[in-house]
């Protein structure tokens, strides 16, 4: 019987807990003292107003790139992307919060076939849509330097979805997957399932807040049965009924020990008994000698 290891889980949104986790892979103070903004690696607009955007020159020292709400398109986005081609420095970028759009993702998925740096990756808010998110996937085929790959509000459905859990099969990078507050399905969480069953790599799992329902919550269910490995599973805000958290809770209670934290609140159609089945997991889990204390929000 392993060890307990109790595990406080702050009862945050989604969308913070996925900032820690990323400020977590930032490394040390030296690597923190790297961060650089876009004043820093663009030169004044010609017309004297904001930056010149076409145009970018990444300071060596500069670690962490920071271009958040820069009004970067398509355009923009390939100008960073061949900047950070060959860049060995730089291994967070930040570009939530743009208008990059499918190009934009295409752009920064040839810049990941060639870049052995970059292990966070953050394109919340970009409109990037399932051409999008299919780009991504095509690239991180091949790369396994990317850890965290934050992907929210992007508008990304099943096929998005699907793509993005075919890569995870092969992919031995990405720990982080944060695809909340997009539009996946059944069909997208079904296969997202699949691939967790085979992936050994992937701690930490967002889909909150996207249109999953009891089938799809099922299909995660038959993985977490078989995967070791996913602690953090971020649900909240889908279509989930009692058919679903129970099918969760059991895959908990009768096979998994490494997850630690199942977040399921404002599932609509959840019973109060079975709320009371699945919370009751998180004290009768840990007397069995299962582990770690667990944390379900419901």
């Amino acid at each position: 019987m392993r060890a307990s290891t109790p595990r406080v889980l702050a009862l945050a949104s989604c969308a913070v807990a996925a900032v820690a986790a990323i400020a977590a892979a930032g490394g040390g103070q030296g690597q923190q003292q790297g961060g650089c903004k876009a004043e820093d690696v663009y030169a004044p607009a010609a017309s004297g107003r904001g930056l010149d955007l076409s145009r970018i020159q990444i300071p060596e020292a500069c670690t962490r790139l920071d271009l958040r709400k820069q009004g970067l398109t398509a355009a923009g986005a390939k100008v960073v992307a061949d900047a950070l081609a060959y860049n060995p420095r730089v291994f967070s970028l930040w570009l939530h919060d743009n208008t990059l759009g499918a190009a934009g993702a295409r752009a920064v998925a040839t810049a990941l076939a060639t870049n052995t740096a970059i292990k966070v990756l953050g394109l919340t808010g970009n409109k990037l849509g399932d051409e999008g998110a299919k780009a991504l996937a095509s690239a991180l085929a091949a790369n396994s330097v990317v850890t965290n790959l934050v992907l929210g509000s992007n508008g990304i459905g099943d096929a998005g979805a699907e793509a993005l859990a075919g890569a995870l099969a092969s992919n031995t990078g990405v720990q982080l997957l944060d695809l909340g507050i997009n539009a996946i399905g059944d069909a997208g969480a079904a296969a997202l399932g699949k691939a967790l069953e085979a992936n050994t790599v992937v701690t930490s799992l967002y889909v909150d807040s996207n249109k999953i329902g009891d089938v799809g919550a099922v299909a995660l269910a038959m993985a977490l049965k078989v995967n070791g490995v996913v602690k953090d599973v971020f649900i909240s805000g889908n279509l989930i009924g009692d058919k679903g958290a129970e099918a969760l809770g059991e895959a908990l209670e009768c096979c998994n020990t490494a997850v630690e934290g199942m977040f399921l609140s404002r599932n609509k159609g959840l019973s109060d008994a079975v709320k009371g089945r699945v919370e009751a997991l998180a004290k009768t889990d840990r007397a069995a000698g299962h582990g770690s204390t667990r944390h379900i929000e419901l």
